[in-house]
């Protein structure tokens, strides 16, 4: 005659049995799946995706805003100083969308020091934006003549 412990014993060793039996093979397909899935992502293939993604923000922007430029600039170390060591700090324009109209300018502002637009940057920095609503009208140009 079994008693508890020995039919409890049998009852779990099924059912842990059961759950490796069913469990086991749908987690290995899983991460197997999720391996290949990363396994296509490359490095451009994220690249376009981010890029489309802040293309059509930029669209967006530029369609509730009515205007004709906006663009995305990042900031980055340019070099050194020499003799101090200190590093240069400048921007690069990384993405730009313009009305047909527009010229682009992205590839003329690559690795600009940022001495060159204090105003202007300086602004950013403190309130966060620089909105000139017409150039053409504006008394202050932020050094950006």
């Amino acid at each position: 005659m079994m008693n508890i412990n020995s039919t409890l014993y049998i009852v779990l060793t099924i059912f842990v049995a059961l759950i490796t039996a069913i469990l086991g093979p749908i987690i290995v397909t899983w991460v197997k799946i999720k391996l290949e899935k990363k396994s296509l992502q490359t490095p451009m293939s994220d690249a376009l995706e981010t890029s489309t993604l802040v293309d059509t923000q930029l669209e967006i922007i530029m369609n509730e805003l009515e205007c004709d430029r906006v663009w995305i600039a990042q900031f980055h170390n340019g070099g050194y100083f020499y003799p101090t060591g200190r590093s240069i700090q400048k921007f690069s324009i990384f993405y730009e969308k313009c009305t047909p109209e527009t010229p682009n300018i992205q590839h003329i502002f690559q690795n600009i020091p940022v001495s060159l637009f204090p105003k202007a940057l300086g602004k950013i920095y403190k309130e966060g934006e620089l909105s000139i609503l017409n150039f053409n009208d504006n008394n202050e140009k932020y050094d950006l003549e």
